[in-house]
């Protein structure tokens, strides 16, 4: 994973915020820690990175209501933007040892 990253372009020179983000984000990827990339002011939307998945976690828009009547596993919705595998629940045997 180091490789890949390493050998990903930098911005131009001329775009200082750009290159900023690139190395900051550069070295998240290869840390493999888990990193939560808040908002601005805190809002309830954020994104999280965890090695080469990018996950966007939105507060749903019915969050208060859902908060309220104690189902607060639905209260965000959580989204793979890339890098995720897919689970294959289907494709596991679980009566096999």
């Amino acid at each position: 994973m180091d490789t890949l990253v390493d050998n990903l372009p930098n911005p131009p020179a001329e775009y200082t915020r750009a290159a900023e983000v690139h190395t900051k984000m550069s070295d998240i990827i290869k840390s493999g820690q888990p990193t939560i990339l808040d908002t601005p002011g805190h809002g309830d939307n954020y994104h999280v990175i965890a090695g080469r998945e990018a996950w966007s976690v939105v507060r749903n828009v019915l969050g208060n209501m859902i908060y309220l009547s104690g189902h607060f596993s639905m209260e965000f919705d959580v989204t793979c933007l890339m890098g995720c595998a897919t689970t294959r629940l289907e494709a596991l045997d679980l009566e096999t040892q």
